[in-house]
């Protein structure tokens, strides 16, 4: 019996990032909670809102939810090595990347690239 998943059992998980993503920070470890990404390890963050990300077909296969390049007002010194989404309002912690690991300094901006959250179909 083969695999198979409707496009918006994939959108559905995508689309809640999308609509309530609020806020984007660079992080100098990886956060596991919403304190962490907002706070412990935050070194910068910027407003986000459902137009800063793009819904569309994988690259390979499944669903992609591409987010804006967008710059980030540093606030604290140190290496960045994650992105962390957030939802300020409900102090969720919604989703954590790898970034490449860069030196950010305290009053500057760091541009963020635009990247992609990929769910693939099922195999």
């Amino acid at each position: 019996m083969g695999k198979w998943a409707n496009d918006n059992v994939m959108d559905n998980g995508l689309n809640w990032i999308k609509n309530n993503c609020n806020k984007m920070h660079l992080c100098s470890q990886q956060p596991t909670t919403y304190e962490e990404a907002t706070s412990t390890y935050s070194l910068g963050s910027v407003d986000m809102s459902s137009s800063d990300f793009t819904l569309a077909d994988g690259d390979s296969s499944g669903r992609k939810l591409t987010v804006a390049s967008k710059d980030i007002s540093i606030t604290k010194s140190g290496t960045a090595t994650h992105l962390a989404l957030v939802n300020t309002s409900s102090q969720t912690l919604m989703y954590v990347t790898t970034t490449t690991s860069k030196s950010v300094t305290n009053g500057t901006t760091e541009t963020v690239s635009e990247w992609d959250i990929e769910i693939g179909d099922p195999t």
